[in-house]
């Protein structure tokens, strides 16, 4: 589900301070939508490109009014978008050579700062594409870096051109020209249905469910924002193993979220062997949450 943006509303009030207040601005402020009441004015914010709730308020408003169709539509629509055993259609492709390539696209879309939704969105291209195409080892990654190009295209605001683009993706032997072919071979081949249920999508849902259970506590939500970020990184990690890919999107959006409980309150430094987590990797996707330990702080430990 998406969290759509909405105008703020403005009173006006006659000078600042307090004083000489118009009663006109103390009826408007009455009037204020009930959920204004609820959410704590100050927006719940971590500086992360992968945080999408900076304001609360609105996210809140819009799960209240239309989350729950949204995630009715989305779990109606998941299994047709998420193909099984796909690389057995796959020779010339190991889980070794699946776990390579998702590493370099997560690392990649993090480099370029993308929203969530669009490396999940091109994760699930690169699946549905594998299920239908088979292609030899060679071309794998070009076809990883332009599954997250076409991403960008239909997620992000602005993209980056594509020379620019590339520069990331060295050791693909791709060129603009080869990255046009291949996006419209990819277009082709998934018959343009470029849009799919992903784990963000359910990861949002679920955590503005937990949300909406206690609005009023500023300190709630931005624990529950911090727990989403971990479980974005715990969602992404998920990614570079084959194995999980056979689960469901919302499967995997309440595992990813229990990780991310155990995270918040162990720690990763005492959570991830539990989890069977990589520290290192983990650090790196979900720096606005935890902050990697000095050596004289794991001499104390």
């Amino acid at each position: 589900m998406e969290t759509i943006i909405f105008k703020k509303r403005k009173l006006e009030e006659t000078s600042k301070g307090g004083e000489g207040r118009s009663t006109d601005s103390s009826e408007a402020s009455n009037k204020k939508l009930k959920y204004d009441h609820q959410v704590p004015r100050g927006p719940v914010y971590l500086k992360d490109p992968w945080n999408s709730f900076g304001k609360i308020g609105e996210a809140l408003k819009m799960f209240s009014e239309f989350g729950e169709n949204g995630y009715q539509f989305n779990k109606s629509k998941e299994e047709s978008f998420t193909p099984v055993n796909f690389l057995d259609k796959q020779p010339n492709i190991s889980e070794t050579s699946w776990s390579a390539v998702t590493t370099q696209m997560i690392n990649v879309h993090r480099k370029y700062g993308f929203d969530f939704e669009t490396l999940c969105l091109s994760i699930n291209m690169l699946q549905r594409y594998l299920d239908c195409t088979p292609i030899e080892i060679a071309i794998l990654k070009a076809v990883g870096a332009t599954c997250l190009y076409v991403a960008c295209k239909v997620v992000e605001k602005h993209h980056p051109k594509k020379r620019k683009f590339l520069k990331a993706f060295t050791n693909t032997g791709l060129t603009p020209t080869l990255l046009y072919g291949l996006e419209k071979l990819i277009l082709k081949k998934l018959h343009c249905r470029l849009w799919a249920p992903t784990i963000n999508s359910f990861l949002e849902y679920y955590s503005l469910q937990r949300m909406s259970r206690n609005k009023n506590s500023h300190a709630h939500l931005t624990r529950e924002v911090k727990t989403l970020l971990a479980a974005k990184a715990v969602a992404a990690l998920s990614m570079t193993s084959y194995k999980a890919q056979a689960h469901k999107p919302s499967i995997m959006a309440q595992s990813c979220l229990k990780a991310a409980d155990l995270l918040m309150q162990e720690g990763i430094e005492k959570a991830a062997p539990l989890t069977s987590l990589e520290k290192g990797f983990l650090y790196q996707l979900m720096p606005a949450v935890f902050k990697r330990p000095t050596p004289q702080q794991k001499e104390r430990e």
